[in-house]
């Protein structure tokens, strides 16, 4: 009989703690922030340890203060526009990181100071692009003062990727596995609320354990490192 999504299957070689891997590029701006930053990383490293999944970062600082910013189109918005950072950009960068690292990390994450973030019509704090830059998942997450906001929207952006990359490792639709409608909206936003509450993951993290452990256990073959969407 074949396991169901969610039973435990055991990896032949897999790593004993598989790791959930970020490459940060921060904001120079966000010196005076830098330790909020690093409470964020470590409360979202608590929340996937229930998985037993460890999370690792690599910090890249950089000057973020000219970055493009272009409207995004998100529905839930009602019309309104909100803004983001210009894709050929982000594919630009990506590619940068691909050259070196290779699939390393599983995440390349903009860490932007609010002194450099640019707000449309319908504010935001942050952003999951939702398909592969080069293989990697790509979070915008603004750094604010007020440390819990901060760390509620890098938790939101890094778990908006976990569909994707089950998706596309183990063709796994995870919003089947958890019987909604849509994972990003129901999940993650807390639409359906119970059970789903916006901000509290690890239910739903300890739920997903097994597919998130074969997730990232597993090393991507040659053709996902230039996956790429654009618009």
């Amino acid at each position: 009989m074949n396991p169901s999504p969610i039973d435990p299957i055991e990896i032949s070689g897999a790593e004993p703690r598989p790791k959930l891997k970020l490459f940060c590029i921060v904001d120079f701006l966000n010196g005076d922030k830098g330790a909020k930053v690093l409470v964020a990383l470590e409360k979202i490293k608590a929340d996937y340890a229930v998985a037993d999944i460890d999370v690792s970062w690599e910090f890249d600082y950089r000057n973020l203060s000219a970055l493009k910013w272009v409207p995004y189109n998100y529905a839930g918005f009602n019309g309104l526009t909100s803004l983001g950072v210009d894709f050929s950009y982000l594919a630009s960068e990506t590619r940068k990181v691909r050259e070196t690292y290779g699939d390393k990390f599983d995440c390349v994450v903009f860490i932007i100071d609010e002194r450099n973030w640019k707000q449309g019509q319908a504010p935001t704090w942050g952003w999951n692009l939702g398909e592969f830059f080069n293989g990697y998942q790509v979070e915008l997450v603004m750094v604010q003062e007020n440390e819990e906001y901060l760390y509620k929207t890098f938790s939101m952006e890094i778990f908006h990727a976990m569909d994707n990359f089950i998706r596309v490792r183990l063709g796994i639709d995870i919003a089947e596995v958890l019987n909604v409608g849509d994972f990003d909206e129901d999940v993650v936003h807390g639409k359906l609320n119970p059970p789903y509450v916006v901000f509290e993951y690890r239910p739903t993290i300890l739920k997903l354990a097994p597919l998130l452990q074969q997730t990232f256990s597993y090393k991507p073959p040659k053709f996902l490192q230039n996956l790429y969407f654009g618009l």
